[in-house]
């Protein structure tokens, strides 16, 4: 979240930087919205716009390389203008929110792990203390019997003594 944020201002200063869009009077016919003026290439602050534009829904997080697409567009076709610096920005940003997030994917595939080896091992521990439990009770067991045997023999060698 921390890492978002700065993305979402960088996102927010760029967007309120760029050009608005032509107020369009005839409204039977819907701009495209690839392409804002079809008769020419278009302008850098066009493809800035565009790349803002596909990542500023927060709901469609899948859409970099389109935005991508746009910025490396920008930055290849107009390398002098003075969007350029802003747009390799994005696209570094673009780069380590990707990066960060294959890393919490990474880190949330071994805190599985790791959860499931501790609940093996919680398992374990339970069934060692369950074995534990049972080796005492036979032991328990075991010397209340050798006790009985000591005393049954005490006992037959004292009636063989009377005997005698």
């Amino acid at each position: 979240m921390k890492r978002i944020l700065p993305l979402f201002i960088c996102l927010l200063l760029f967007w309120a930087c760029a050009a608005e869009k032509p107020v369009i009077k005839d409204k039977g016919v819907a701009p495209d919205n690839n392409n804002i003026l079809p008769d020419r290439e278009p302008s850098p602050e066009d493809l800035l716009l565009k790349a803002l534009t596909i990542l500023s829904p927060p709901e469609q997080a899948g859409q970099f390389e389109e935005s991508r697409a746009a910025l490396g567009r920008l930055i290849q076709l107009y390398p002098d203008s003075r969007w350029r610096g802003p747009a390799e920005s994005l696209l570094l940003l673009l780069d380590r929110q990707q990066a960060c997030q294959k890393k919490a994917e990474a880190d949330l595939d071994t805190y599985n792990r790791v959860l499931s080896q501790k609940t093996r091992c919680e398992d374990s521990e339970n069934q060692c203390r369950l074995d534990l439990t049972r080796i005492l009770q036979e032991n328990e067991q075991l010397k209340k019997d050798l006790q009985n045997l000591k005393n049954l023999e005490i006992e037959l060698e004292q009636r063989n003594r009377r005997i005698r």
